[in-house]
This record gives C-alpha cells, sequence and structure tokens, in this order.
C-alpha cells in the first residue's frame, strides 16, 4: 500500500529544492515514515511551498504512481495549518478514497480545533511512531479504523462525531524506533551534505511559556525526556556518513544535554571512538541549556572538556533576552543571571569551544532599553554566531494569552516579523535593530559584502512582495 507523507515549508530554497540542509529535515514525520517503511509500506514524500501548485503537484504524483496512495500523512506547525488544510481538499478532490491524517505540534495543541478542517479524517495527538503504522495496517486491510491510541477520528456515519481515543504512554525506548531513513529526503535538499541533523532525544526538562514542551509533556503518560543510546545515534551517523561521503560534521538534535552529565559523558566517548574507528575528524555541534547548578558542579569543566575531546566545535545557548525580569516573569526560563551566562560563555571558549546564542527580539512588555540590555550581554558573551528571530506566540502555548490582546496576524512570517506594536518598542524599532543586527554581530568579523547581504534578507522578508521575489529569484541558481 502506497502512503504519502506531506509537508510544507513557508521559506524555501528552490522549488524543486525547497530545503537548505539536512537541518530542515521534520524530525517528527521523518520518524513515522521511517517506522512505515520498515512496516513494509510504500512511503513518498512531498514537500509544499507558498508557490507550488498543490493541484499540479499532486497529479503528477497520482500519475507517476500505479495505485492511488490509501493514506496520507500530514504535518502542521501553527504557520502551515491553512495550507496544510488546502492540501487536504486537493487530495480529496482527486483521491476521495484517501484517509488524510494530520499530526504535528499545533495539531497536538489544538485539537479540538485542528479536527475541524473538514477535508481531514483523523488527527494524530503526540507521537505517532506507533499509532501512524496501526492505522495503515487497519487501512490495507479494508477496515474503518477505530480504536488507536493517540488517534482521533471523524466517524463515517456523521463526521460531526469525533472518536477521541486515550493517550499512550511516551515511547520511553527511543532505540526500539528503526533510524531515519534521511534518503526519502535527499532530492528536496538542495545540500544534503552541510551538516546533517541527527535526533539525539527526545523531550525537554524546561518548562518556557513560548515553547511547545511544556504542553506537550502533557499530554501523554511517562517520561519525556528521553535520549537514545549512544551505539544507535553512531549506527545512524555511520549511515549518512555512508550514504553521503561529503558529510563534515553534523548537528546532534537534542532540546539540551546539559541535562544529563553521565549520559553526555558516555556519548562524548562514542563520538570519540566513531572518528578514532575511521580515521576522520567529524566535527559535531549540540544544544546547551545553562542552569544555575551546572556552574556550581565541578562536572562542569569535566563536562565541556569532554565535548571538546568529542571534536564538538560549537555548542547553542538559549539567552533569548538579556533583561533577567523577561526570562523569569514572562519566558520562564530556567534560573540563571546575566553573570552565570556570562561565565559560562567565557570558560567554553577558554577550553576551546565555539559558542551561538540564541535570541528572540519583540518579547511580550520588553522595551527598547530591555533590547539594548540583550545587545550589552552579547557583547559580553562573545559569541561566535548569534541566531535570533522575533517572538512568535504559538496556539496552546502559555504565552499565547498576550496574542489575545492583539488583532489577528499572518502568521505565514512567524520570526520573521515583529508581533507586538508597543509605544516601549515600537515595530518600526524592532524592525530597524533587525535589519541592522548584522552590523552589531559581524563588525570586523565578516567581510562588508557579507554583511550587506544579510541585512539585505532582513530588509527583503518585511514585505511580502519582496519576499516572494527574492524566493523565487534564489530558486533559479
Amino acid at each position: 500500500m502506497n502512503v504519502v507523507c506531506i509537508y510544507s515549508v513557508s521559506y524555501y530554497e528552490r522549488l524543486d529544492k525547497p530545503l537548505a540542509t539536512q537541518c530542515d529535515i521534520h524530525f517528527g514525520l521523518a520518524s513515522i515514515a521511517s517506522a512505515l517503511k520498515e512496516a513494509g509500506f510504500n512511503v513518498d514524500l512531498l514537500i509544499i511551498t507558498p508557490d507550488t501548485n498543490i493541484k499540479e503537484t499532486l497529479m503528477r504524483y497520482f500519475r507517476g504512481t500505479h495505485q492511488y496512495a490509501r493514506l496520507f500523512c500530514l504535518t502542521a506547525v501553527s504557520s502551515e495549518y491553512n495550507r496544510m488544510c488546502e492540501v487536504a481538499k486537493e487530495i480529496k478532490q482527486l483521491n476521495k478514497y484517501g484517509h488524510i491524517n494530520m499530526g504535528g505540534v499545533h495539531v497536538s495543541l489544538n485539537p479540538e480545533s485542528a479536527i475541524e478542517c473538514q477535508y481531514i479524517d483523523s488527527i494524530c495527538i503526540g507521537e505517532g511512531d506507533r499509532a501512524i503504522v496501526e492505522l495503515a495496517k487497519e487501512l490495507e486491510n479494508g477496515t474503518n479504523p477505530t480504536k488507536i491510541n493517540n488517534l482521533w477520528f471523524k466517524l463515517p456515519s456523521d463526521q460531526a462525531l469525533i472518536e477521541r481515543n486515550p493517550q499512550d504512554t511516551f515511547i520511553e525506548d527511543l532505540d526500539s524506533l528503526p533510524i531515519i531513513d534521511h534518503s526519502l529526503w535527499y532530492p528536496f535538499i538542495k545540500d544534503p551534505v552541510a551538516m546533517p541533523a541527527v535526533l539525539a532525544g527526545r523531550g525537554c526538562p524546561n518548562k518556557c511559556s513560548y515553547c511547545s514542551n511544556h504542553k506537550l509533556r502533557n499530554i501523554s503518560p511517562g517520561k519525556y525526556v528521553r535520549f537514545r543510546s549512544p551505539w544507535h545515534i553512531l549506527k545512524e551517523l555511520n549511515t549518512l556518513w555512508l550514504e553521503q561521503p561529503g558529510i563534515k560534521s553534523f548537528y546532534l538534535e537534542v532540546e539540551t544535554l546539559s541535562i544529563n552529565i553521565p549520559y553526555a559523558l558516555e556519548l562524548c566517548e562514542s563520538l570519540k571512538a566513531f572518528n578514532k574507528a575511521r580515521n576522520i575528524n567529524m566535527e559535531f555541534r549540540v544544544n546547551i541549556s545553562l542552569y544555575k547548578n551546572l556552574l556550581q558542579d565541578e562536572k562542569c569543566v569535566t563536562f565541556l572538556r569532554a565535548l571538546k575531546s568529542a571534536n564538538v566545535t560549537t555548542i547553542n545557548i538559549g539567552l533569548e533576552s538579556g533583561s533577567e525580569r523577561i526570562r523569569k516573569d514572562i519566558l520562564n526560563r530556567p534560573d540563571y543571571s546575566n553573570k552565570d551566562i556570562i561565565q559560562f560563555s567565557q570558560l567554553a571558549k577558554l577550553i576551546g569551544l565555539k559558542t551561538s546564542l540564541y535570541i528572540i527580539m519583540g518579547l511580550p512588555t520588553e522595551t527598547h532599553n530591555d533590547f539594548l540590555e540583550t545587545l550589552f550581554i552579547i557583547l559580553k558573551c562573545e559569541p561566535d554566531y548569534v541566531q535570533y528571530g522575533f517572538f512568535f506566540p504559538y496556539p496552546g502555548t502559555d504565552i499565547y494569552k498576550y496574542a489575545l490582546e492583539k488583532p489577528p496576524f499572518n502568521p505565514s512570517f512567524e520570526r520573521k516579523r515583529p508581533y507586538f506594536d508597543t509605544k516601549e518598542f515600537t515595530k518600526k524599532q524592532q524592525i530597524h535593530e533587525y535589519i541592522w543586527m548584522p552590523v552589531f554581530l559581524y563588525n570586523n568579523k565578516l567581510p562588508f559584502y557579507s554583511i550587506l547581504i544579510l541585512m539585505l534578507k532582513n530588509y527583503v522578508v518585511q514585505s511580502d512582495t519582496l519576499t516572494k521575489i527574492f524566493m523565487r529569484l534564489r530558486s533559479l541558481f
């Protein structure tokens, strides 16, 4: 039986290769596709952009297969939900017998409103690795699927009636899942050898108000923060290394490696062994959450040195805001002071690790002085990279309450355009700071023309017309 997995992106490289690198792979959908393939189903992948002719793309796919797909698996974040409903509509018009399931973070956090999309038959709440395989098996057997945990179904007799099934526990043994089949995604990636991302774990221990994790952890019972064993990660690294010999670095995707130091040390030893066994010098990049007690722990230096010895070259650290008030009262970040993050950044650099800070601009209650304080902390931390974007309130998160106080916003430009417009930090001010940020960050570090290109990109994305022209021009190269 054929199964089609469909992913949608707002910003793309080219129409034929919309994803820039393997870091742009959607892990949830990729994991479900891999589980379906292991179960013996024929799995195809389609990626939709704002400039994709959805009907033509689907018709071309149907003409190229010998049988209609019986199951369509769609995933959606909040900014892509409406477009995925359009995809579902086109599917139903071309293949009325296809069963359409939609999952993803937006659906999991807003199931009652998500299932109102009239063209979908079921939704997946939380992890779908096993539920979707069970769904596919029932469809293959010709039965009406029912009583599958983590899935809600519209009843065939009356679509206004919903079968709401209970939630399974979180999958604790991540090694029991197949490693992700990256080959499904290669045709859609512009540069498949540029730092592929490999999932090292699921779940986050933090309860940040702007992130989905604080809500997702309550969807199912069981352990939420889980790690794959080092040998299982190495198995995937080796597969990718053999498939794409040009790979020189990997991004180990996990919310934070610093929550479990003994595991992190074990993983570092395995990464060292991986390089030694192949006589290579593969580089790695990981995420770190700073906790106040981490700096006070004698294992902190041991941890950072272990990262260095495993050839982890860069660590990503979430600063988010230089305002301690905003971090505590608005974002509910872990307890760390500006002094702590400066000290940790300097320690990491002393050991020889590069650092990258995450920054959010235009936060609720943020003033221009708060933003200037963020810039001051960045200067003190002396990061090698800074990843910055605007605040976006995702429906279902605690911080979404602030979004209800303002008119509707076009979600297609999440994190690219300012959301709030206040006297203390107007949209005009925010856009000005956003455009000029590359000068602040990379003056005397990058050539002038590189800084100018980054500024131009930040300017272009503020306009619908310029953004569309830019993406279409980029598609030509």
